[in-house]
């Protein structure tokens, strides 16, 4: 059956998407006109009344920010962090519904494996864990709420309520959520233009949590599947063979229960694959976004810090929200890495080794164990795999912050290598000459930190850098021996894997 195309058969199974574990994700779907299912004229209205409004006050908050580009600067990093947002969320919204046969093909196929599944037990696995991420879903939508809440309206009711609080000769100055030029008299118009902007706050917010909801239910989903195959793995083999019928008989069982898990986990690795296809783009975006968003708010914040907490307290509400999104979308992935790690494991204790099992069921377990080495995992783009391990790792270099490619490189490395290990090793010199400097990197996520921090940083960039890195670090590692430098203590010593240097060691 082709992509783009769904059998109107498949209609009839829709059902399943009435039930709890899912009707909240569709109802939110429908509401900003993403389900695919729906009446066509129906979600292009519901389509363009979202991209009309987004589309607008950006317009009227790039007027504001062109206007106050060289008068008032704080006003200019408001209007700055806003467009970046709407950017990002204007981007998400249209690579979705851009990738809507994709996403039509998954909810089909998820019915169409709903309906196939008819085991309870089996049923269940499926059902729990997709419950999994209902906890997560519902906490993501009350940090959006208060985040939405507490950024939109501080500089509306901030002023009025410290103007009871702690009143002023003359009377604090409302402003409204975003700055923007609506070419009318503020002061006059002020509760109608805060409604509109209260609108497109709302609208952003639920962009983010209905599409990053309904992924985190797609790849549990997926979870679930791959955790049927587990199940179906521990109940393979039943040894009771007293003759050689039976050994044949028994055998038999086990080759087509062999192909059962067999079929389902090459079915749940095509989901998985077919998940990442749809999504790659967006989250590509969306993680550029907000990784160059997390710069912008933690400069803002430091920068308001000493003169005006409140706004500084919103750009750190802004900041932490921005940390827990790229967390959450991390989790699924994290969540689909560990599920499908448990097969390999789990083929292991079926005792496949014993006597009593056939060679060529042996050989098929073999196999499967061989290509389960290689666990399912999903990425942006794929150039940031989506999981906890590098959104800690992500985190802890963006933290040391930069202004350009190469201070990023050396506050990492300074807070992550001691001078000892920088002067054993040559990462630039001695590469293989039909070796990308990428293959030969010494760290995975500092490359994609910098690559996603500036994008314009090609892998010469990227390698003068810490080629620079390493000669100050030979430099203070000759002070330290000559008595002449203090010695750092190194925040977290990295051991570095022989094949990332090829054997490449250089003379201490």
């Amino acid at each position: 059956m082709p992509d783009s195309k769904i059998n109107t058969q498949d209609q009839c199974n829709l059902d399943i998407f009435e039930t709890s574990d899912y009707k909240t994700y569709k109802d939110g779907m429908k509401l900003i006109g993403l389900w695919p299912f729906e009446n066509s004229t129906k979600r292009t209205l519901k389509r363009a009344f979202v991209l009309i409004s987004m589309i607008t006050t950006l317009i009227f908050m790039q007027v504001r920010f062109v206007e106050e580009l060289n008068h008032n600067i704080d006003v200019v990093l408001q209007s700055a962090g806003s467009i970046i947002l709407s950017i990002g969320c204007i981007a998400k919204f249209i690579t979705t519904f851009r990738a809507e046969d994709n996403i039509k093909l998954l909810f089909s196929r998820i019915a169409k494996q709903w309906a196939s599944i008819t085991d309870k037990t089996e049923c269940k696995i499926l059902a729990d864990n997709i419950k999994v991420c209902h906890p997560l879903c519902t906490f993501y939508k009350v940090i959006a709420f208060f985040a939405l809440v507490t950024y939109a309206c501080l500089p509306s009711f901030g002023p009025v309520i410290m103007n009871i609080l702690s009143p002023l000769n003359e009377t604090r100055r409302k402003r409204l959520p975003a700055p923007a030029e609506y070419f009318v008299d503020e002061e006059k118009y002020f509760y109608v233009l805060f409604s509109h902007g209260m609108i497109c706050y709302m609208l952003v917010c639920a962009l983010y949590v209905i599409i990053d909801c309904m992924y985190s239910c797609i790849v549990h989903h997926t979870v679930g599947l791959v955790g049927i195959v587990t199940y179906r793995l521990q109940n393979i083999i039943d040894l009771k063979v007293t003759s050689n019928q039976e050994y044949q008989a028994n055998n038999s069982e086990i080759r087509r229960r062999l192909r059962r898990a067999i079929s389902l986990h090459k079915e749940s690795l095509e989901f998985a694959q077919k998940i990442e296809t749809t999504y790659n783009l967006c989250f590509i975006i969306v993680m550029s976004v907000n990784l160059l968003t997390m710069i912008f708010t933690a400069a803002c914040a430091i920068r308001t810090l000493y003169y005006d907490k409140v706004e500084s307290f919103r750009w750190f509400i802004l900041y932490g929200s921005i940390i827990f999104h790229l967390f959450f979308n991390s989790n699924p992935g994290q969540n689909l890495y560990d599920k499908s790690n448990e097969i390999i494991n789990t083929l292991y204790f079926t005792e496949w080794y014993t006597l009593g099992i056939s060679r060529s069921n042996k050989r098929t377990m073999l196999i499967m164990m061989i290509r389960c080495l290689r666990p399912c995992q999903l990425t942006a783009g794929g150039l940031l795999v989506l999981n906890m391990i590098n959104f800690g790792a992500v985190i802890f270099f963006k933290s040391k912050g930069g202004s350009d490619c190469r201070k990023l490189i050396f506050n990492c490395m300074i807070a992550a290598i001691t001078n000892e290990v920088a002067n054993q090793y040559s990462f630039i010199e001695r590469k293989a000459p039909r070796k990308s400097f990428k293959d030969l990197r010494l760290c995975t996520c500092l490359y994609q930190a910098v690559k996603l921090a500036f994008p314009n940083a090609n892998d010469d960039d990227i390698k003068d850098g810490i080629s620079a890195w390493q000669d100050t670090a030979n430099t203070r590692l000759k002070r330290e021996a000559s008595g002449k430098g203090p010695k750092r203590a190194p925040f977290q010593p990295i051991v570095i894997d022989e094949t990332l240097n090829s054997g490449e060691e250089s003379d201490p």
